[in-house]
């Protein structure tokens, strides 16, 4: 099989550095309002948020639609301005990257949406590197100049804090997704926590990142079906469906069409998922490369070279460990990838 080799133009150690950091201010920006983070049931591995965790959520989906009718407004002002991005714009306040950040996670409704919201067709992607700009390395915090806060407020009318007390009018909200963004959070809280545990494994034992960025495109390569992807493997992923328009493009003229990211599906079908893919395991390794656990539920270690063989040929109950006992418990969690 022909891999193709398009990351030398769309991901950079860098950038994938860079979503890595923004899922870290995320995460703690989450468990500040909800200490602990956003649990999950444990028979089906639904969502269990506070009401104060759904009240912020819900508030930081009107404060996006705010934005994004902002942008709108402002480059129908300034029409000769008609290609300009985020780029060029003042990065937002952080719950509006965190819904923003759910958002592009579904790249075929993202795409329909923007086909039909002049606001979204100028966000044609997160830009990474700028946003990892603003947030501290040590703390994780997200710190915007006075004049950033500024321009948020010109643009808006809203606070930039997202933690300050406001009341916002649900009711008017401009509706600009075909999804509820409120629910696509939340699913995305507990992928954030698993992933940063999974680049702290990377950090800590010297891991290069092409790795993952190589079992990544042979992921992309496998047969039709939906494979739930090894953590580090979802990170690369996540991190080129932000490019949005490259990301569709890169699709597109690879394999034919928009490779669809779900995260929305049923326990039984995410199972199946993780077993499929325990199935075409080996497909992802070169025989010489260094492998690392392929499925762990929250994070993964380093494995021996016995334990690597174990978990490529699949272990009972999809995990990949050889039968063994997953590092965590409760139901399978993970992203389905479908054409």
């Amino acid at each position: 099989m022909t891999l193709p080799n398009f990351f030398d133009f769309t991901l950079s150690t860098t950038t994938i550095s860079a979503h890595v950091l923004l899922m870290r201010a995320i995460h703690k920006l989450q468990t500040c309002v909800q200490p602990g983070g956003i649990p999950r049931r444990q028979d089906d591995g639904s969502p269990q948020p506070s009401e104060k965790t759904v009240a912020f959520i819900r508030n930081a989906v009107v404060r996006f639609a705010a934005w994004v009718a902002g942008l709108q407004a402002s480059a129908q002002k300034h029409h000769d301005r008609h290609e300009l991005t985020v780029d060029q714009m003042d990065v937002p306040p952080l719950d509006i990257l965190m819904v923003w950040h759910a958002y592009m996670l579904a790249p075929v409704t993202y795409e329909k949406d923007s086909l039909s919201g002049a606001g979204l067709q100028l966000l044609t992607h997160m830009p990474l590197d700028k946003i990892a700009a603003l947030i501290d390395e040590v703390s994780y915090d997200f710190v915007a100049s006075v004049e950033q806060s500024q321009a948020w407020r010109d643009l808006t009318g809203m606070p930039f804090d997202c933690l300050a007390a406001h009341r916002y009018d649900h009711d008017a909200t401009l509706q600009i997704a075909s999804i509820d963004l409120v629910q696509a959070v939340m699913r995305q809280s507990s992928s954030i926590g698993r992933m940063i545990q999974e680049a702290s494994v990377y950090e800590e034992n010297g891991l290069p990142w092409s790795q993952a960025t190589n079992r990544y495109i042979r992921f992309m390569c496998l047969p039709l079906g939906n494979y739930v992807p090894p953590v580090d493997v979802d990170i690369i992923w996540h991190t080129h469906q932000l490019k949005g328009k490259q990301y569709r493009e890169d699709c597109t003229k690879y394999f034919g069409r928009v490779i669809n990211h779900d995260d929305s599906q049923p326990t039984a079908v995410i199972k199946k998922g993780h077993q499929m893919m325990n199935e075409k395991a080996s497909l992802l390794f070169d025989n010489e490369e260094t492998r690392i656990a392929v499925f762990a539920v929250f994070t993964s270690t380093p494995a021996k070279d016995s334990d690597s063989e174990r978990g490529n040929n699949g272990g009972e109950g999809g995990n990949g460990s050889g039968g063994g006992k997953p590092t965590c418990g409760g139901p399978p969690d993970g992203c389905i990838r479908s054409f």
